[in-house]
């Protein structure tokens, strides 16, 4: 059973960083970060930014792509 966000990443407004998060990825569906990669990007400590994406693996929003990178799971379809 996964831990809530907000507790998983280890800070108060982990729920907010998970909206943006998600936001982002939906805005750019091709990004493909690594974990070094994303600390920089939300400016998140290491073990705080591992559980924030391994949590996103969990519910299937994000999965393990190319050279250790995290991508969506699913491309969002086109209208």
């Amino acid at each position: 059973m996964a831990m809530p966000v907000a507790r998983h990443v280890g800070f108060v407004d982990g729920e907010g960083l998970l909206r943006r998060v998600r936001g982002e990825y939906l805005e750019m569906p091709g990004l493909n970060l690594t974990l070094e990669q994303a600390m920089r990007m939300w400016g998140v400590e290491r073990q705080a930014c591992l559980g924030l994406l391994e949590s996103l693996i969990d519910s299937g929003f994000l999965k393990r792509g190319p050279r250790s990178g995290y991508v969506l799971a699913q491309l969002p379809r086109r209208a």
